[in-house]
């Protein structure tokens, strides 16, 4: 890659990393945030989990670290913003370790500048490949089940391939997969799938169970699918799940396929072809990374480009309608918008890996990938300066309008002395950030969990303007 493509991809993603920071700055607290701030000071955090444990769901990694998160940072929105932005920090970090690791074992290297532009790259396509991105990455109350699994999984994978420090890699690995397996039901269960494809794989690589064992990478890969697996186990035997699962309609074997086939048309079909911009914008890199490792290493990969897309592109629908497959059963619906934050980055996975594979098989001619390479710069520019210019002017009077409603609140609770409705105005919209408006109506989960969090003594409504 030439040292203007590395210098227009870096401004590329200082642009999206603006946007990043920026969004996080204005980020505020929503909805169930407010509960579990009023239920930790209540109960206390080991009380908390062991009731969420029992009562409602098993992700007791998830709602610990949840419940520390509360408990520390209070209703104060001061440092908050530090909890999306070490997110996506450490998805970054994570997909550049696992990046060295991985090209390591296959016996070939990524020149540093590359690999942390491709690991940003990375992170900023399942950024826009997200359904819902304020739900998705500034819902503070949604990041430990969802996008920390994630992160955790990529760690984890980092370590699986770190060839250094192999003691210090096993406790890595261990501490990652309980995150994965005790942070979200669903994620574990696709990421344990998918190890279980790579266990079998490395098994019949090596033959027999004697050269299975003799693998250090192997050994590891065994600690790595038992952590994550009885981890699982432990938000699977969980009672409240059961007892929620008794509050949704009885699952149905047969008809979860007709849910989760609408849900992949929907992701697929539907989703995916109007975020074609941001697809080239961020997916180029990686083409051109793969054509520059054939030159370095022109006998590398075997396999032919169709061959590899054929097999590639089975695993991952296989994959993809397992997923939608588990949500329908489970949920008995296509799921909320977070939950597929999964499909999203197993697609992430699956394009990265096919334009770096277009790339080393040079399947394209030289006129295209110039042709792209130029398309990537413009879509990455102009997406980039207009959603920094246009967010900011959203988000601000999004969060200040927010911040005053609050200090609002907070003023008028001083004041009132009996029980009385109090009408605000609505916000205005939260642009890319998750939005706290709550309801006309007070028995909404919204307004209640504003009512618990702020200990108002009165009720509230928002005005309604149909």
């Amino acid at each position: 890659m030439t040292k203007q493509n590395t210098l227009l991809y870096t401004l590329i993603l200082l642009l999206f990393v603006a946007l990043f920071t920026m969004l996080c700055f204005q980020s505020r607290l929503a909805t169930d945030d407010y509960w579990y701030i009023w239920n930790v000071n209540k109960y206390g955090i080991v009380k908390c989990v062991g009731s969420q444990y029992m009562g409602w769901c098993g992700r007791y990694v998830s709602e610990f670290m949840r419940y520390v998160l509360y408990r520390n940072l209070q209703i104060n929105q001061t440092w908050y913003f530090l909890f999306p932005l070490t997110s996506i920090i450490l998805l970054v970090c994570g997909v550049q370790k696992a990046l060295g690791g991985i090209t390591n074992y296959l016996h070939f290297s990524i020149p540093l500048v590359q690999k942390w532009l491709a690991s940003l790259s990375f992170s900023a396509l399942l950024f826009f490949l997200s359904i819902d991105k304020g739900e998705c990455w500034f819902w503070y109350n949604a990041l430990n089940d969802y996008l920390l699994c994630i992160v955790a999984f990529v760690w984890g994978v980092g370590f699986l391939f770190q060839t250094q420090y192999v003691l210090a890699s096993y406790f890595g690995i261990i501490v990652c997969m309980i995150y994965t397996g005790g942070g979200s039901e669903v994620f574990s269960a696709i990421f344990s799938l998918i190890a279980t494809f790579y266990l079998i794989i490395c098994y019949r690589k090596a033959g027999s169970f004697s050269a299975f064992v003799s693998s250090t990478i192997n050994k590891k890969l065994v600690v790595f699918y038992f952590a994550l697996t009885l981890a699982f186990l432990v938000v699977v035997v969980a009672p409240g799940n059961y007892a929620r699962a008794s509050l949704l309609p009885p699952s149905n074997f047969f008809y979860s396929f007709v849910i989760a086939t609408k849900s992949c048309i929907k992701f697929i079909v539907l989703f995916v072809p109007p975020q074609l911009p941001y697809i080239i914008a961020f997916l180029v890199l990686f083409l051109l990374i793969g054509k520059g490792i054939k030159v370095k290493h022109p006998n590398l990969f075997a396999p032919t480009f169709q061959f590899f897309l054929f097999r590639l592109t089975m695993f991952f629908t296989l994959v993809i309608f397992i997923f939608f497959f588990v949500i329908a059963y489970l949920m008995v619906e296509a799921g909320p918008a977070r939950v597929w934050l999964l499909g999203s980055f197993l697609l992430t996975m699956y394009l990265c890996l096919v334009a770096f594979y277009a790339g080393y098989s040079e399947v394209l001619k030289t006129k295209i990938i110039n042709a792209l390479t130029i398309l990537s710069f413009g879509f990455g520019i102009s997406f980039m300066l207009f959603h920094l210019i246009n967010q900011y002017s959203i988000v601000t009077k999004y969060s200040s309008a927010l911040d005053n409603r609050n200090e609002f609140l907070i003023e008028t609770n001083k004041t009132i002395t009996k029980d009385t409705l109090i009408e605000l105005a609505p916000l205005p919209s939260c642009g890319m950030l998750y939005s706290s408006e709550i309801q006309a109506d007070t028995n909404h989960f919204t307004n209640k969990a504003l009512r618990l969090g702020y200990d108002l003594k009165f009720h509230v409504i928002v005005e309604n303007k149909k």
